[in-house]
């Protein structure tokens, strides 16, 4: 008997077991030293078949690693990125986390683009554009986090102004910040390699979202058309939509990048609906003189704070760092991954059952509960399509059995 191989075949790739490698090792051994030679692990030529066999394992696993980097199923790292760029695709840096946050001041008070604040853990966040106070004494725009990544804010922690400004009297965040991305995972990336097919074809609701998914700094979209001559509503909010018009829901990315992909893949003269209203410039059509069209809208969805209730068998036995991981744990989900925070998801509490199991070792989780008032906890939240879940650490409490 010789040392088996590793087969490539139409089907994959197969690798002989342990015991075989190990019992081909002891052929060659014995072919060398004789047929009498002792076959026991704690002799020499014991401890060299198990080396040898080792050796020869860690080999084939190897080559099957190898192999699996062609499967976008399993490839990673460097391997993904040359897959994705088949379709013309290049892996997503971090993003930056935002919040909406309201100035409060004397009436016409400009607060620049670039303006900035600071929240309670000293993270810093700067106006994304100009704003100017209303005759209400209020204004309320999008700041960024200057530091990329997963921070995030609690509702009220952004209320420090770093820099004087006259007629600035206080600023605050009503909602948690949506948080930002590390560098787009493994998960993500493949999500969007397979959504991103339809990116080459024009008039369909997957050709407009995969084209918006691969704009930078997206976070999230999701597209439906309304097919039928007459108006109707989508989603838990019932929000209305115009006979044969497209709606595009958005977080994140540019207005303008985001209008011009609406229009060149869902252009069919059909009608748009969204609070969102960039001017796009038709390059494409009229490359000399290009035409700006003020038709493209889109949603910016609402943050919706949700709160997480974790019920454990005895609060006595959970550590600190238990109670931390299991808030980690939630907030990492709703940032990467399949149970990540979506555009009118149908949120259950369960989804996050294992993930917040596996981070503690000393707690023994009972249930879990989600609500978007912190008072009416539910097994279940439906999303509209014009609001994103968004939540903080500050939102999740761990609660003994009643």
């Amino acid at each position: 008997m010789s040392i088996p191989k590793a087969q490539i075949t139409s089907t994959g790739v197969s690798v002989p077991t342990t015991d075989e490698v190990k019992a081909g090792v002891w052929d060659l051994l014995k072919t060398c030293f004789g047929n009498d030679l002792t076959q026991t692990e704690n002799t020499p030529q014991g401890q060299l078949a198990v080396t040898l066999t080792a050796l020869l394992q860690d080999r084939d696993a190897q080559l099957v690693q190898v192999l699996n980097q062609f499967d976008p199923t399993y490839s990673v790292g460097k391997w993904q990125e040359g897959i994705g760029k088949i379709y013309f695709l290049t892996r997503h840096d971090a993003t930056y986390s935002t919040a909406q946050v309201t100035f409060t001041g004397l009436n016409g008070t400009v607060i620049p683009s670039g303006f900035q604040l600071q929240d309670s853990n000293g993270y810093y966040w700067k106006t994304t554009n100009t704003l100017i106070i209303d005759t209400n004494g209020t204004i309320t725009g999008t700041v960024q986090c200057t530091t990329s990544g997963t921070i995030s804010a609690s509702s009220n922690t952004i209320t420090i102004i770093t820099t004087a400004l006259s007629g600035l009297d206080r600023v605050t965040n009503a909602s948690p910040a949506v948080v930002g991305t590390d560098t787009e995972s493994r998960a993500d990336f493949e999500t969007r390699r397979s959504e991103s097919v339809a990116i080459n074809s024009k008039l369909t609701d997957a050709s407009i979202r995969g084209a918006i998914a691969n704009l930078s700094g997206v976070t999230d979209v999701w597209v439906k058309s309304n097919y039928s001559d007459t108006a109707t509503t989508f989603g838990a909010t019932n929000y209305p939509v115009d006979a044969h018009a497209i709606c595009i829901s958005v977080v994140g990315g540019d207005d303008s990048a985001i209008g011009w992909q609406a229009l060149v893949k869902g252009g069919t003269g059909a009608s748009f609906m969204g609070n969102t209203n960039p001017t796009v410039t038709d390059t494409d059509t009229y490359p000399e003189k290009p035409v700006p069209y003020t038709t493209v809208k889109f949603i910016r969805p609402t943050d919706k704070a949700v709160y997480y209730k974790i019920t454990v068998a005895d609060t006595s036995v959970v550590t600190p760092t238990d109670e931390n991981n299991m808030k980690s744990a939630i907030m990492t989900a709703l940032s990467s991954g399949s149970n990540r925070a979506r555009i009118a998801q149908s949120m259950t509490a369960f989804q996050y059952a294992t993930t917040v199991q596996n981070s503690a070792t000393t707690a023994r989780i009972v249930s879990i509960h989600i609500s978007t008032d912190n008072s009416t906890w539910k097994d279940s939240i439906e999303f509209g399509i014009d609001e994103f879940p968004v939540s903080s650490p500050y939102n999740i409490s761990v609660v003994g059995v009643s």
